[in-house]
């Protein structure tokens, strides 16, 4: 009877034993991070983990195998030991939690970075703490630090959480981190609010620019077991990307175009966060005045691959030159090729307003609001677009809207309310319209539509190439002279006859 009850015993200690190992390799992968998941999911891993502690108490007082009750025993108490563990970590967590929460936001007049460790770990504390000094030397070499302000808080667990803690203490950009790949790799994230410090004129471009500065970078990192301080990709890439946000918040873009030049340096870069690092350089180079540098990024990323970063950012280009057809084609490309973002739609929106298709314009905007919603700058455009209708109380709701959504883009809310104040007073008047084409839809589109002038080329060439007549590129791109042309200018191929 003891020999058929043994198999039986074994497997009730396996099930003793998995959970509080399973529970304890969780937090020591994702830390306090896993007491954020779903509720569904925890509740899966607490009533797994109480099963496996009532079965470890069972074998404990019902069997009498000696060597089964040592073992269900060790297993109880590590299943008691591991919720202890996680109760430590939660009370140290909140304990943070609520220190963070009485720390007062920045001031309206700073930039503000706060750095995030992954988790409650000694060496991912030492680790925020090395990320804290090496930021502030930086700030500190570009002469900054009276406009700069870095600060620690407690580990974030989602963007989400980055966005909301940065919204409430006013900070413009967020350094966090998350362990991944069971602890041999870690995420590293640099959440940005925005970038706008200073008051600014609510020009388009200057508002499709900001918009653009507010996104998330990421870097896997891989993480030696034996490597001492930071890892390289952090001090290369990490730092330099965090600083340059800053950098660009405090109205220094030509600091923050140095900084992501060298983090693209880097080798063996993955390729998607080496075209995001030389689209931040193209929007710090638009800031900076310089249009013919920003194209040769922008350039660059479109042979490293297309994605719509690369084509709104060859629009916002466009858009500096005042080449507007060329930037409504190339807004359209990255529409076709991300129907799902707000920038590619309020770029078209822009290109409508300078036709005075307002209601063409209306409507991009509108869909714009509508996919990201938590955004400010979209609702800034929109206002505008009712200011061309003479419509008063809509234009003043949107901007309204916008200031509420402009979180530590002192400048934007400054603005738009100033703005939004003005015309109450002074209502517009309705600009004429033009004839209301339908909002176009993505679709796909030859890329030799959109053809870049290179060393060599005339339009006779060019025409001959594409089977068109000169006379048709001279009127397609509105051009006041055939004979001048240059190297990078983007010109709009017609369809051959």
């Amino acid at each position: 009877m003891r020999a058929r009850t043994r198999p039986l015993d074994y497997a009730l200690l396996i099930v003793a034993l998995i959970g509080p190992l399973f529970h304890l390799l969780g937090l020591f992968s994702r830390g306090t991070n896993m007491l954020y998941t779903d509720y569904s999911r925890l509740a899966v891993i607490y009533v797994g983990l109480a099963l496996s502690a009532a079965v470890g108490a069972y074998l404990v007082l019902r069997r009498q195998w000696a060597v089964v009750r040592l073992l269900a025993g060790l297993a109880l108490v590590v299943n008691i030991g591991s919720v202890a563990y996680a109760s430590n970590l939660w009370s140290r967590h909140m304990g943070e939690s609520l220190l963070t929460a009485t720390m007062p936001p920045f001031d309206s007049a700073q930039v503000g970075v706060l750095v995030a460790p992954a988790d409650h770990s000694d060496r991912a504390i030492t680790e925020a703490r090395s990320i804290e000094r090496l930021l502030r030397e930086m700030v500190q070499s570009a002469g900054l630090e009276d406009y700069i302000s870095v600060r620690r808080v407690y580990p974030l667990a989602s963007e989400k959480q980055a966005d909301r803690l940065g919204q409430r203490m006013r900070a413009n950009v967020v350094l966090w981190s998350q362990p991944a790949d069971f602890g041999r790799a870690k995420d590293y994230y640099v959440t940005v609010l925005g970038t706008n410090e200073t008051p600014i004129d609510l020009e388009p471009l200057s508002l499709m620019l900001l918009m653009s500065t507010q996104d998330t970078f990421t870097l896997r990192v891989p993480l030696p077991p034996d490597e001492a301080g930071l890892p390289a990709l952090v001090n290369q890439v990490v730092l330099p990307v965090t600083a340059g946000f800053a950098f660009l918040s405090a109205s220094q873009p030509v600091y923050a175009a140095a900084q992501f030049e060298g983090a693209y340096g880097v080798a063996d870069l993955p390729t998607a966060a080496a075209q995001q690092l030389h689209h931040y350089r193209g929007v710090a180079l638009l800031l900076a005045n310089r249009p013919d540098l920003a194209m040769i990024e922008y350039e660059t990323m479109r042979e490293m691959g297309e994605n719509a970063y690369t084509w709104v950012g060859i629009g916002n280009v466009y858009v500096a030159r005042r080449e507007w057809q060329a930037a409504g084609v190339a807004y359209q490309r990255a529409l076709e090729l991300d129907p799902y973002r707000a920038l590619p739609y309020c770029g078209l929106g822009i290109i409508a307003t300078k036709e005075h298709h307002v209601a063409r314009a209306l409507a991009a905007y509108q869909q714009a609001v509508a996919l990201q919603p938590e955004l400010g700058t979209p609702y800034a455009l929109l206002a505008q677009a009712h200011e061309l209708e003479a419509n008063v109380d809509a234009a003043w709701q949107a901007y309204q809207t916008c200031a509420a959504l402009s979180g530590p883009n002192v400048g934007l809310y400054v603005a738009v309310l100033d703005r939004a104040e003005e015309v109450k007073q002074n209502p517009p008047t309705a600009v004429p319209t033009a004839t209301v084409p339908p909002l176009p839809t993505p679709t796909p589109r030859p890329t030799e539509e959109l053809y870049y002038v290179q060393r060599g080329d005339t339009l006779q060439v060019i025409a001959d190439e594409f089977g068109v007549t000169v006379e048709a590129i001279v009127q397609a791109n509105e051009l006041e002279d055939a004979n001048s042309i240059y190297i990078g200018q983007g010109l709009y191929i017609p369809e051959a006859q």
